[in-house]
This record gives C-alpha cells, structure tokens and sequence, in this order.
C-alpha cells in the first residue's frame, strides 16, 4: 500500500522530534511524525532545560509551562573524595535565564506534545521505519505498524530516533565510536533530612557506593553452622576467624559502605556494622548495635 507525497517524514518523538514537528505545522508544512514506541516512557533520561533551550521556548510562547515544571538550577559543586574541587555559577553563560531547569524528560516531552497539538499536529505510535529508498521525486519510506507496512514517498525524511537510529541505519550513515564499558544508572530518589542548598546540582566523582541491608528479625549472615567448617587448633582457628573476618572486609570498603541495620544484631550481624563507616537503624535496633559497637571499641583498645 502507498501513500501520496508527504513533505517531511519524522522518525523519533523525543523532544528533538516533537519540536521540530510543531514547527513544521505551525507553518503549514506537511508532516508525518512516527515513533516506534506504544507510549511515551516514563523514566528519566535527560533531566536539564539549558538556558539557550528556555530562550527558544520563549521565542516560541512556550517558556512559561517549563519555567513552572522545572526546578531552577543556578550552580553546579563538584567533590572528589568528599572535598569539594570547584563549582560553576550558571549566570555566567551571559544568558537572560541565569539558571537551568532540573526537569524529567517525560515532563519536557509532554509540554512539546501538547505544543504539537494545538497546532494541528500528532504523534503516530506503534510505527516503526524498515526502509527508505531514494528516487527521482523523493524518498519512499517503509513504515510498519501491527505487522501492516505501507508505503509514504516524502520529500525529506529527518532522523531524531537516538542513538540506534534507523534513519541513520537505512540510509547507511556510519555511527563511529567505541562503546562505554562502565555501568550506570539513572532513578529518581527523595533524600530525608537535606540540609544543603536544593538550587545546586552536586556532582560527586567517588567510587560507587555500596548499601548493605537484609532481610529477616534480626542482621545476621543467617548461615548454619556446618557451614563455617572446623579447626581444631585453637590458635589456628583464631588466625582464621581474623583474616575472615566480615568487619575487616568492611574496612577495605571505607566511607563507601553504609550499612542499614533492620534488627538485632547477631553473629557476624555484630562485626559488619562495627567495621562500617556509616550505619543507620530502625527502631529497635539501635540498643542491640551500640552494645556491639561499645565490645568491639573494646577489643581494639586491648581492654
């Protein structure tokens, strides 16, 4: 099946997409705007509006929506190690927004959506490019949708559908680069008790943390004892226990360990804790940890 002649295809309704696409139709220029997800998603990916961003969405009568979404952003303190290297005052871009909006890319996605359509506009879902093919008066694309493909010849076709474009692939534009070993993530967290300032994005260059919590009514390793093994030299079996043990590993992790105590503290539930560089408890666990604590101070005093 074949459509008639589009001006522009689209391929991507991320905000690079959806933006352009309302320009498009605020000037009456035909425009098809495919995305190959069912829904926009609900997650975090960008999350900054820059100043040049804001003064485009103003030009456009647009800012008002963002500037009321967002968080305002107006420095950046980086740290290494807990000190602190430097920070950046963003009202030195010689922007007339001397900040950035901390924002969800969902957020950002929505207020273009509806930017697109009250100029006429939409985003046509579930569509996914599986060819284009050039010709003397224009490109053919090949679009599928629920297993149905159809044909649309379009003057230009505009790839804004990230980083494993198909645009990019059917037109058989390299992409050159090497991948990023290194593993990280994106969530959305809420911090109690903050008591720094909420308009400064903190960057901090440390190792990874590392959380360690359980499960249970009490904080212990929850092991059997035939698993631990024997020894039956006294002197021997001490040796073991202090190499192994789990407060000494503890130690090696420094300030990246935070243990979450739940319950009482029992066995090596004793050690773990007392080896941490930062601990919290709930309720009813913090008489069982301070008595751990006030023995292990003990043992390394000699006392």
């Amino acid at each position: 099946m074949s459509d008639p002649g589009t001006p522009v295809l689209v391929v991507g309704a991320g905000p690079t997409g959806l933006l352009l696409a309302a320009e498009l139709a605020r000037r009456d220029v035909g425009c098809l705007l495919i995305d190959a997800l069912d829904a926009p998603r609900g997650w975090d990916r960008a999350t900054v509006v820059h100043e040049r961003s804001l003064q485009i969405f103003e030009a456009l009568g647009i800012a008002d929506g963002f500037l009321d979404a967002g968080v305002r952003t107006r420095a950046s303190r980086i740290f290494s190690d807990g000190e602190l290297l430097g920070e950046v005052d963003l009202g030195l871009t010689g922007s007339r927004y001397g900040f950035q909006l901390g924002m969800s890319e969902e957020v950002t996605e929505s207020l273009l959506t509806e930017h697109l359509v009250a100029h006429g506009g939409a985003v046509n879902r579930s569509t996914v490019l599986v060819g284009l093919a050039p010709g003397e008066d224009g490109v053919t694309a090949t679009l599928e949708r629920d297993g149905e493909r159809r044909d649309v010849v379009v003057g230009w076709v505009v790839g804004c559908d990230w980083m494993h474009s198909a645009v990019r692939e059917a037109a058989g534009i390299a992409f050159p680069g090497a991948d990023i070993d290194a593993r990280w993530g994106v969530f959305d967290a809420t911090v109690d008790g903050w008591s720094d300032d909420h308009d400064v994005v903190f960057a901090h260059l440390d190792r990874p943390p590392v959380i360690l919590t359980g499960q249970g009514t009490a904080f212990s390793a929850g092991g059997d004892l035939g698993e631990f093994g024997t020894a039956a030299d006294p002197g021997a079996a001490h040796l073991i226990r202090t190499l192994r043990s789990p407060a000494r590993l503890a130690r090696q992790l420094g300030v990246r360990l935070t243990v979450a105590v739940h319950g009482a503290c029992v066995g090596a539930g004793i050690e773990v804790p007392a080896g941490a560089a930062r601990v919290t408890a709930r309720p009813g666990a913090v008489s069982s940890f301070n008595r751990a604590c006030r023995a292990c101070s003990l043992r390394r005093r000699g006392r």
